[in-house]
């Protein structure tokens, strides 16, 4: 079954993961106001991505949230 909604609130959040990324993830999700939406046939998604780059350990953590109706 195809779902297609009729609104989407989304962003696309870079992060620089490091020792302290769960306090910045959090931070930065907040930030989005997403949860602020007072709907209720608004659905939430999430999802994840951490990316290595370089010789180094350097990683990048992409998180995309959206809300939908």
């Amino acid at each position: 079954k195809e779902a297609r909604a009729e609104w989407v609130n989304g962003h696309i959040l870079a992060l620089p993961f490091s020792d302290k990324y769960a306090e910045a993830v959090s931070e930065a999700v907040l930030n989005t106001g997403v949860h602020r939406i007072a709907d209720e046939r608004v659905k939430y998604s999430m999802a994840a991505h951490v990316e290595r780059g370089g010789a180094a350990f350097c990683c990048c953590l992409w998180i995309y949230v959206a809300a939908t109706r």
